[in-house]
C-alpha cells in the first residue's frame, strides 16, 4: 500500500499543478477538475516519504515554572482540499471567504514533554496566616503510527472515514499535531502554513502539594497522580462549515474544519509552494498570563506563582537528512556520580554523519533542572570554607540572627552567627556559565544579575568542523538535577543527537544528571547504596527506624538524607535507615562530652551530630526546604544555666534550679519552643566534682528527655536532715535528695534515665517525713558501679536493683521505646 502511494505521488501531483506555482505570468492558479470532482466525492490522500516535521515549544514562567515540548513527525499524509478552486469553478458566491486547504499528517507522530510547574498561594489576616505550595513535574514520551489511507479509487467517503480513524487516535492517545497550508493562489492571493499542536489534560504528571499554617507547621499533604495541569500548545479549531453560500456544497466541504494557533505570528508566508522540495521553518516567541495567577488574585491574597509566560517556539517541514551525533558523558564513573556543591561536568558530541564540516552550529541544553534553595538541606552557597565568594557580587559576611524562646518559664534569647544568602542560593542547581564554555553563546535566558559571571540553560556554537564539541555543566548543589541534550543544526534543521551510556534516559534523546531512572530525585547509585525503594513518593518519606522505638522517623525526607547536610563544616549525607538527631553547643564547652554521649547513643541507634551555629536558622536544621520536606526539624540546643537572664521570676527560678543538675525544657522530641537543655555545675561540685563520667551521663539525660525520654519513676524526693550519720554514712546538716522503691533511681542502672545522685535511701514507696520520726526508714543508698552509657529496653532493675533490692523495678522504664525524635506529627 505504501508503495502504491509513493508511484502515485509525483505524477499526480505534478499533473494536477496542485503544488506547482503557476506556468507563466498572469496565468490564473487552478486545481484539476479531476481532483475538484475526487474532492466532492470524497477526496485523496497522497504519502511523502522523505518528508520530516518538527515542532518544538519551550515555556519559561516568571515564578520558576519551566516546560519543553518536542514533536516529531516521520514522512507526511497530505490531504488536498481544494475548497476555493471548487468553488471558483462551480462561480457560487462566497469563494472570497474561502481557501484551498492541504493538511498534513504525520506517518509517525512522537512526542516528548519534561516540565515543572510551581503553583503557589499565601493568604495572611490579622491573625493568621496560610500558604499552600503545589509543584507539578512530569516527564513524558509517546509515539504512534496513523493508519494507512484508503486507496485513491477506493470511492465513497474513505478519506472521511480515515480522517476519522486518525481523530479516535488523537483522542486515545490524548495529542494530535498537524500543518495547514492555506493556498488562496487561485484568487491572486498568497499561500501560508499554520502548525497545529493539542495537549491534552490527561497524560503522565505527579503532583506534590503540601499546605502550611500560620505556626510553620505541617498541616496536609496529598499526592494528585497522572493528570497534566495545562497543556503546553493548544490548538484552535472551529467545527463551523468555512463558507456561507447557495446551492449544494459537498458533504466533505460542509464538514470540514480549518486549525489554526493562538499566536497568529506562528504563521508563515510561503512564496511558493511545492512539496517535493519544500523547506520551511518558523519561529517565534509570545507572551501570556497565566490562568492560575489570574484566577486567584484577589485581596487578602498573594499567588507566588508565574502570572506570565514567555513562549518560545520553533517548527520546520523538509526533506530528510542522515545525521548520526552522539552525545555522552565524558567521564567514566558518570552512572555512579552524585551531585556536589561545587563542580563541573564534562560532555562531549560526536559527529558521525554527515561529514563535519557540514554542520552549521551545534548547541546543548538542559530541561527540568532542580532550583532547590541552598545548596544542602541546612547550608548556603556562603556556609562553604572559602573567605571570599567567587560565585556573587554581593560579600560574604557574618549576619547576627537571634531566636527568643521559653526555658524553665523565663524568656532567653540565644544569638547565632550566621552568612549572609549568596545569590545562588535562589538560582537553578545546574547551569552553563561563560567563563566554563569561552567558545559558545549563552541562550537567550542568560542572566549575570548578582553573580560574577553569567548563566544560562543553554549553550550554542558555530559549526567548527571539529568532529567533537564538548560542554561543561556547573553543579551547584547536592540534590541537583537535571537533564542535557544537545543538537546539530544541517541544511537549516536541528537535529537531536542521541544519548548513549548508562544515563541515557528511555527516549534516547537526554542523558539523566545524576542518573536518577526511578525518578525519585535521588542518584540510582545512592538508592541502591542505602536500599531506598523506587518510585516518586518515596523521596517525601521519613521512615528511618533504627532505634526501634514506637515512633519512626528522624524529621528528614528521604531527599533531605540523600542531600545531606553541613556538620561542622563537611557535607555529609546521612541514611534514611539510620535516625539521626541533631545537637549544638551553644556554649561550647561540651563538645568532647557530647562526642561521648554519641557513642552511647549509637547502641540505641541514633546517629548524633554535631552542628556549628551557621547550620541551622532559628533551630531549625532543614530550613533549605524543598517540595520534598515534609516539616521543620528542631535541633537540640545545650546551654549554661547563666545565659538565662535575671528578669522577673529569676529569684524563684534559682532557688529551684539550684536544686539540679541539668534540666530540659520539655519531654521530646525537639519542637520550637521545647529544644533546650540547660547545665547547671553547681550541684555537680557540691556533689564532689565535675568528671568526664557525670558530665557525660547526665548530658545523655537531659537530652534523652528532649527526644522524649521520661524518669525510670517520680518518687523520689528531698529530706531535711540534722547532721547524722546512716549505715555508717555521714551527712551533713541540710536538704539531701532521697531515692525510693520505683522511684527516679530504680530500673537498669546504665540507662541513661535512671537517677545516679542520691546516698540516702528510704524503706519506703515515698520519701518518709519527717525523717526523725521515721529514721528507722533511712540507709545509706550504695552506689552502683555501673556508668549511664545506654538506652534500657525493659523496667527491670539491674546491678543494685536487681531481684527487686533497693529502688528494684522502675515504675516506667523500656526508654528505648519512648524515643520520639521527628518535630512535627
Amino acid at each position: 500500500m505504501v508503495g502504491r502511494h509513493t508511484r502515485w505521488r509525483h505524477a499526480a501531483v505534478v499533473a494536477a499543478g496542485l503544488w506547482a506555482s503557476a506556468a507563466g505570468a498572469g496565468e490564473a492558479y487552478r486545481a484539476s477538475d479531476e481532483l475538484i470532482d475526487k474532492l466532492a466525492n470524497g477526496g485523496v490522500v497522497y504519502t511523502f516519504e522523505k518528508h520530516d516535521a518538527f515542532m518544538d515549544v519551550d515555556a519559561t514562567g516568571n515564578g520558576g515554572s519551566r516546560s519543553r515540548l518536542r514533536v516529531r513527525f516521520e514522512g507526511l499524509y497530505v490531504v488536498p482540499e481544494p475548497h476555493l478552486s471548487w468553488f471558483l469553478r462551480e462561480g457560487t458566491p462566497g469563494a472570497t471567504r474561502t481557501r484551498d486547504t492541504y493538511w498534513l499528517y504525520p506517518k509517525k507522530i512522537s512526542v516528548s514533554t519534561q516540565a515543572t510547574i510551581r503553583q503557589g498561594v499565601r493568604t495572611q489576616s490579622a491573625t493568621t496566616w496560610g500558604e499552600v505550595h503545589n509543584t507539578h513535574t512530569w516527564s513524558y514520551r509517546h509515539s504512534y503510527d496513523l493508519p494507512e489511507p484508503p486507496a485513491q479509487d477506493a470511492g465513497g467517503n474513505a478519506v472521511g472515514q480515515w480522517k476519522r480513524k486518525v481523530s479516535e487516535l488523537h483522542r486515545l492517545h490524548g495529542y494530535t499535531g498537524l500543518f495547514i497550508v492555506a493556498d488562496r493562489r487561485a484568487a491572486g492571493g498568497s499561500v501560508s502554513i499554520h502548525p497545529s499542536f493539542s495537549l491534552l489534560d490527561r497524560k503522565g504528571a505527579q503532583a506534590v502539594t503540601t499546605s502550611r499554617g500560620y505556626n510553620g507547621t505541617l498541616q496536609r499533604r496529598y499526592h494528585v497522580s497522572r493528570s497534566l495541569r495545562s497543556a503546553l500548545a493548544q490548538g484552535l479549531r472551529s467545527n463551523s462549515p468555512l463558507v456561507s453560500a447557495s446551492g449544494p456544497i459537498p458533504e466533505s466541504l460542509n464538514r470540514a474544519d480549518f486549525h489554526s494557533v493562538a499566536d497568529p505570528a506562528a504563521c508563515v508566508v510561503l512564496p511558493d509552494f511545492s512539496l517535493e522540495e519544500l523547506t520551511v521553518r518558523g519561529e517565534g516567541t509570545a507572551q501570556a498570563e497565566v490562568g492560575f495567577y489570574t484566577a486567584n488574585q484577589r485581596p487578602g491574597r498573594t499567588v507566588t506563582s508565574d502570572s506570565r509566560c514567555t513562549v518560545r517556539y520553533r517548527y520546520g517541514i523538509g526533506l530528510r537528512t542522515e545525521v548520526d551525533a552522539v552525545l555522552e558523558p565524558h567521564a567514566a564513573n558518570e552512572a555512579t556520580f552524585l551531585p556536589n556543591f561545587d563542580e563541573v561536568r564534562l560532555y562531549r558530541l560526536t559527529i558521525n554523519q554527515p561529514d563535519p564540516s557540514q554542520v552549521e552550529a551545534v548547541r546543548f541544553g538542559l530541561v527540568l533542572t532542580s532550583d532547590h534553595p541552598g545548596i544542602a538541606t541546612n547550608a548556603g552557597n556562603h556556609c562553604l570554607s572559602a573567605s571570599d565568594c567567587t560565585d556573587c557580587t554581593t560579600d560574604r559576611a557574618r549576619q547576627p540572627h537571634s531566636r527568643t524562646c521559653t526555658v524553665l518559664g523565663q524568656s532567653t534569647t540565644r544569638t547565632y552567627d550566621g552568612y549572609n544568602a549568596c545569590r545562588i542560593d535562589e538560582l537553578p542547581d545546574c547551569f552553563f556559565r561563560d567563563s566554563d564554555n569561552l567558545d559558545y553563546e549563552l541562550g537567550d535566558d542568560k542572566t549575570q544579575e548578582g553573580l560574577e559571571y553569567t548563566i544560562s540553560q543553554g549553550i550554542s556554537r558555530k559549526g567548527t568542523g571539529d568532529k567533537e564539541y564538548l560542554a561543561r555543566l556547573a553543579i551547584k548543589d547536592t540534590g541537583a538535577s537535571t537533564r542535557l541534550y544537545a543538537e546539530v543544526l544541517v541544511n537549516g534543521w536541528w537535529y537531536p543527537a542521541q544519548a548513549k551510556g548508562k544515563t541515557a534516559d528511555t527516549s534516547g534523546e537526554m542523558l539523566l544528571i545524576p542518573l536518577d531512572k526511578n525518578g525519585n530525585d535521588c542518584a540510582d547509585a545512592w538508592d541502591a547504596a542505602n536500599g531506598t525503594r523506587g518510585g516518586n513518593d518515596n523521596a517525601t518519606e521519613d521512615k528511618d527506624a533504627s532505634h526501634n522505638a514506637g515512633f519512626p522517623g528522624d524529621g528528614l525526607s528521604v531527599f533531605e538524607e540523600y542531600r545531606g547536610v553541613f556538620v561542622k563544616g563537611d557535607h555529609k549525607r546521612t541514611s534514611p535507615k539510620t535516625t539521626d538527631l541533631f545537637v549544638h553547643d551553644h556554649t561550647g564547652q561540651y563538645g568532647v562530652y557530647l562526642e561521648e554521649v554519641g557513642l552511647f547513643y549509637r547502641d540505641a541507634g541514633i546517629q548524633v551530630w554535631r552542628l556549628n551555629e551557621d547550620e541551622f536558622q532559628s533551630d531549625v536544621v532543614n530550613y533549605q526546604s524543598t517540595r520534598h520536606t515534609l516539616g521543620q526539624q528542631y535541633n537540640v540546643v545545650v546551654m549554661r544555666n547563666w545565659v538565662v537572664p535575671a528578669d522577673v521570676g529569676y529569684r524563684e527560678f534559682r532557688d529551684q534550679w539550684n536544686r539540679f543538675a541539668g534540666r530540659a525544657t520539655d519531654f521530646g522530641p525537639p519542637r520550637a519552643q521545647a529544644n533546650t537543655v540547660l547545665i547547671n555545675y553547681e550541684p555537680l561540685l557540691a556533689a564532689g566534682g565535675v568528671t568526664g563520667d557525670n558530665l557525660t551521663g547526665l548530658l545523655g539525660h537531659e537530652v534523652g528527655h528532649m527526644i522524649g525520654c521520661h524518669h525510670h519513676g517520680e518518687k523520689d524526693g528531698f529530706v531535711d536532715l540534722p547532721a547524722t550519720t546512716v549505715d555508717r554514712v555521714a551527712f551533713d546538716a541540710g536538704t539531701h535528695f532521697c531515692a525510693v522503691r520505683g522511684g527516679q533511681h530504680s530500673g537498669h542502672c546504665e540507662c541513661f534515665m535512671r537517677y545516679n545522685v542520691a546516698k540516702l535511701f528510704c524503706e519506703a514507696d515515698a520519701v518518709q517525713l519527717p525523717f526523725e520520726a521515721h529514721r528507722a526508714s533511712y540507709r545509706a543508698l550504695p552506689q552502683s558501679s555501673k556508668s549511664r552509657c545506654r538506652f534500657c529496653n525493659s523496667p527491670t532493675g539491674t546491678d543494685i536493683n536487681s531481684g527487686g533490692q533497693w529502688c528494684g523495678d522502675a515504675e516506667r522504664g523500656a526508654c528505648r521505646q519512648q524515643i520520639r525524635i521527628r518535630s512535627y506529627r
